[in-house]
C-alpha cells in the first residue's frame, strides 16, 4: 500500500471500520505522517543568542507541554491523531516547546520521534528531544552511546525545531558500574598525595592508599570534605560523560542546541552545590 499524499500533509486521516450485514460496528480513527524535508524545514528555528533563547530569530520565554513519555508498546500512547491532536491544541494555547522522551534506537521509535518531529514543525512547536541516555547505565550501555548520539545528530541535521535533551534528570548517584579507578584518579589529581588526602579529610582519612581508596559513605555534616569531596567527583564524572556526548553531536551539526538535565538528589548534592557556590 502506498500513502497517498495530498494536501493534508502531514498527516494523513486514516479510519477502519468494522462492518456486519453492512452496518458499521466499531470503528477506529488514526492516520499516517509523511517526512517532507522541505515541510519540516519550514518549521521554528530555536537559537541562544546573547544568553537568550531566540524562536524564529526573536527572542522568546517559551511555554509548553510534555506530549510523550516513550511508551514504544502503547498503541493508544504512540498514535500519530494523538500527536497531531495534542500539538494543534498546543498551538491554540500559545505552547510552542515540547519535551518528549523519544528513545530511538529501533526503527519503530525512530518512526515515532520522525512523527512527532514533523507534527510539532506544522504546528510551530519546538521539540525537546529527550532520548534518555544515562551517565549512570551498564558499561554496555555507556559504549553505545556515542554511536547513538552521532546517529540522532545525523538523522536530524538541520531541521530547525528540535533541541537535544541527553538525560531528562542523571542523578548524582553512586549506583554507576567500576567508579573506583575514575574515583582515584579524581583524588590524585586534586591532592596528589597520600598525605595530602588524609591531611584534608582529617578524622575521616582513608587507610588505603591513592589508587586502592573506596568510595566515602556520606555523611549529611556541612563540614564533611569527604562527602564534598565524593560529590564533586560525581559530578565531574556526569559533566564529562554529557560534555563528550555534546561534542559528538557538534561535530556532526554545530548549531544544535544540546542540553542535560541535573538532579542532585536528597541532601549531599544539594549540599555540596551550595558549598562549592558559597
Amino acid at each position: 500500500w502506498r500513502v497517498p499524499v495530498s494536501d493534508a500533509r502531514p498527516f494523513i486521516a486514516l479510519r477502519f471500520e468494522l462492518l456486519r450485514a453492512g452496518q458499521v460496528v466499531d470503528a477506529i480513527d488514526n492516520g499516517v505522517v509523511v517526512w517532507r524535508d522541505a515541510d519540516v524545514r519550514q518549521g521554528p528555528a530555536v537559537a541562544v543568542r546573547d544568553g537568550l533563547l531566540t524562536f524564529r530569530g526573536q527572542p522568546r520565554f517559551l511555554v509548553g507541554s510534555q506530549l510523550y513519555w516513550g511508551q514504544t508498546a502503547s498503541v493508544t500512547a504512540r498514535s500519530p491523531l494523538a500527536f497531531k491532536r495534542d500539538f494543534e491544541q498546543m498551538k491554540s494555547l500559545g505552547f510552542h516547546i515540547s519535551r518528549s522522551f523519544l528513545p530511538c534506537e529501533t526503527e519503530q521509535q525512530k518512526r515515532i520521534s520522525d512523527a512527532i518531529v514533523a507534527l510539532a514543525a506544522a504546528n510551530d512547536v519546538v521539540v525537546y528531544h529527550t532520548p534518555n541516555w544515562a551517565p549512570y547505565a551498564s558499561p554496555e550501555q555507556l559504549r553505545t552511546h556515542p554511536a547513538l548520539a552521532r546517529e540522532l545528530a545525523e538523522r536530524y541535521k538541520g531541521v530547525p525545531n528540535i533541541v537535544i535533551d541527553m538525560c531528562n534528570e542523571p542523578p548524582v548517584s553512586t549506583e554507576r558500574p567500576d567508579p573506583i579507578p575514575a574515583w582515584n584518579e579524581w583524588l590524585r589529581r586534586r591532592y596528589g598525595s597520600d598525605a595530602a588526602l588524609r591531611a584534608a579529610w582529617g578524622a575521616r582519612a582513608p587507610t588505603e592508599s591513592l589508587g586502592k581508596i573506596s568510595l566515602p559513605k556520606p555523611l549529611a555534616q556541612w563540614s564533611d570534605l569527604a562527602t564534598a569531596d565524593l560529590y564533586h567527583f560525581l559530578v565531574d564524572d556526569n559533566r564529562a560523560w554529557s560534555r563528550d556526548l555534546q561534542a559528538i553531536v557538534h561535530q556532526v551539526d554545530p548549531s544544535r542546541l544540546v542540553s542535560v538535565g541535573f538532579l542532585p538528589g536528597h541532601g549531599y548534592g544539594d549540599r555540596k552545590s551550595t558549598r562549592l557556590n558559597s
